[in-house]
Order: structure tokens, then sequence, then C-alpha cells
């Protein structure tokens, strides 16, 4: 990734901070594709969005497949000598 594309990625999270509660409730749908918790609240909500962003510019995927769980849940993993 590049410099400018790094700047994008800065700028758009900066402006998160700007947008109303019902425009980051937006974003949340478009980024993780279901409804938000109804109860989350406001900054929780613009970290979760502001995450995910960050997360896509990556393209990192959080956790690798074979640590999630059949629900999408982290599992834990037993290592054994």
């Amino acid at each position: 990734m590049g410099l400018t594309e790094m700047s994008e990625v800065e700028a758009e999270i900066a402006a998160l901070s700007g947008l109303a509660t019902d425009r980051l409730r937006i974003e949340w749908r478009r980024l993780y594709r279901t409804e938000p918790p109804p109860r989350l609240s406001r900054d929780l909500l613009l970290r979760a969005v502001a995450y995910k962003i960050d997360e896509r510019a990556h393209e990192a995927p959080g956790f690798e497949p074979e640590v999630m769980g059949p629900n999408g849940t982290e599992r834990k993993v037993l290592l054994v000598d």
C-alpha cells in the first residue's frame, strides 16, 4: 500500500468523528453487512467502523480461519507437544 492510499484511509477514518450516529450505523451496515447492535454506544460504533476500514485497507481478515469457531467467534487452540 502506497503512502497516498494510506493517507486516504487515515482521512476516511478521521472523518468518522464528524458523522452523526445514524450515518455511522449506515457505515456499519455497509462494512459489516449486518445490523449494528441496537444499544451500541456511539464511541464503540465509531471504533468498530474505523477498525473495519483499516482492516480492509491492509487486507487483513482479522483472525485466520483455522482459529475461528463455527459461528465466527474465536476459539481456543490447545497446543500439545
